[in-house]
């Protein structure tokens, strides 16, 4: 006996500080296993990502992808627009843009004909966002009997075209407004 331990306290001090250690080994793997196990999760969770990713990239060539444009239109010294027919996209700006003076313009027909957008001033800068489908004309106030039209087609969208007809305009303007009809639907293959 010495220093006043048995031997069968000594021998029940290893068994416990055996234990002990079997134990912290025991939680070393165990604690391994869960982290392997996560691991392995996450893996599964990051291929599940990167699939995702891949298909997601894969299918943009074939996707349509489309910015909004802005289109420039300046008044002309002919009392015309610079462009009389643009066919554009929802989402699209177009500008006026006073670079002759003594003229605006005011829309005498959009999709939603009761309620047109507001006519600009004279002689001012005007912009509006074409956000829905269909035709809208426009033209100058002071000048629109003279026929100074102008048509945007939304999404090449003619379902308001028979609008056209329940207008007053002067014979000239009705004219020039036929004409520029023919010539939209032309651009787009709409008979």
């Amino acid at each position: 006996m010495r220093g006043g331990y048995s031997f069968n306290s000594y021998l029940k001090n290893f068994k416990i500080s055996y234990r002990i250690e079997k134990v912290k080994k025991c939680s070393f793997r165990l604690r391994n296993k869960v982290f392997a196990i996560f691991q392995v999760k996450n893996m599964f969770s990051y291929n599940k990502l990167f699939t995702v990713l891949f298909l997601c990239i894969s299918t943009l060539p074939s996707a349509k992808i489309t910015f909004a444009e802005v289109v420039k239109i300046e008044f002309t010294k002919y009392d015309t627009y610079s462009k009389e027919i643009l066919h554009i996209d929802a989402g699209d700006t177009v500008e006026w843009l006073p670079t002759n003076k003594g003229h605006n313009v005011e829309f005498i027909i959009s999709p939603q004909m009761g309620s047109l957008p507001k006519k600009s001033k004279i002689n001012e800068y005007y912009s509006m966002i074409f956000e829905e489908p269909g035709i809208y004309v426009y033209g100058c106030t002071p000048h629109l009997n003279t026929g100074m039209l102008g048509i945007i087609v939304v999404d090449n969208d003619f379902h308001n075209i028979e609008f056209i007809n329940e207008i007053y305009l002067s014979p000239v303007a009705h004219s020039v407004l036929k004409g520029l009809v023919i010539k939209a639907k032309s651009m787009s293959d709409i008979e």
